[in-house]
């Protein structure tokens, strides 16, 4: 079963907003190497093995989800 991190919680993370996350994704910089997910209308959501090597790209540690 796929594990997904909502935008809102990857942001929480790491510290900046939303809308950061979207225009990175956009410019190709953000997490979604398999795109970004829909779970609604209103819910982005990455996978979390992306979240997890984009983090560590970063030098982040994954945080227990």
């Amino acid at each position: 079963m796929r594990q997904f991190v909502t935008r809102k919680q990857l942001a929480a993370i790491l510290g900046v907003r939303t809308p950061t996350l979207g225009q990175w994704d956009r410019r190709g910089k953000g997490p979604g190497g398999k795109g970004v997910f829909y779970l609604n209308p209103s819910v982005a959501a990455y996978e979390r093995a992306d979240v997890e090597r984009f983090l560590e790209a970063l030098g982040l540690a994954a945080p227990a989800f």
